[in-house]
């Protein structure tokens, strides 16, 4: 499957059941990782800082997914953005921005990159927020400067699409609206 969160055993998605990279489906389970419903993810307190890694990874992955599917179609926008906001509020938490985990990190900044394609072109955060996020996508970012860093390495997929959904939606373009921050980034 070409979602890089479809999760996969011995190379064969476990939502189409083929060869992984051979599909195009997007995810269609209603119950995702962990027991968690895509709709759980949208609501109120499903991330929150008292998880354990493993658990705020499975939960994070719930997410993304969640995110991924929406459109940013003008008719969709308006019901995506109620329907993301709890976790777009969730997501701009400063424990999940600043988290220890690398893979807690690239999993939050998968999810942010599809918020602000559905929020695209006003993001939800505030500027200081903002700031921080670009910090984020940039040090993810600077993960594919590493020589391990090939197709064969277990994030590259993730790190891939994170930088594809990044370029779609142009957030760099913020900086120069980022008045306090600039100096920073």
């Amino acid at each position: 499957c070409l979602s890089p969160f479809a999760s996969s055993r011995r190379g064969v998605c476990s939502n189409c059941r083929v060869r992984a990279r051979g599909c195009a489906a997007p995810m269609q389970r209603s119950v995702s990782r962990g027991g968690y419903t895509r709709q759980a993810a949208l609501e109120e307190g499903f991330l929150h800082n008292q998880l354990t890694n493993a658990d705020l990874i499975k939960r994070l992955k719930v997410a993304t997914e969640t995110l991924e599917k929406y459109d940013d179609d003008d008719d969709a926008v308006d019901e995506a953005k109620k329907e993301t906001a709890h976790l777009s509020s969730s997501l701009g938490e400063d424990w999940l921005l600043e988290h220890k985990n690398k893979d807690v990190r690239l999993l939050v900044a998968c999810a942010l990159a599809d918020i602000l394609r559905i929020y695209a072109p006003e993001p939800p955060y505030t500027e200081e927020c903002n700031a921080d996020i670009i910090k984020l996508f940039i040090k993810i970012l600077r993960g594919f400067q590493s020589p391990e860093m090939t197709p064969q390495h277990p994030s590259y997929s993730i790190h891939f699409y994170l930088l594809e959904r990044l370029s779609n939606i142009s957030i760099f373009s913020i900086i120069p609206d980022l008045e306090n921050f600039r100096d920073e980034l």
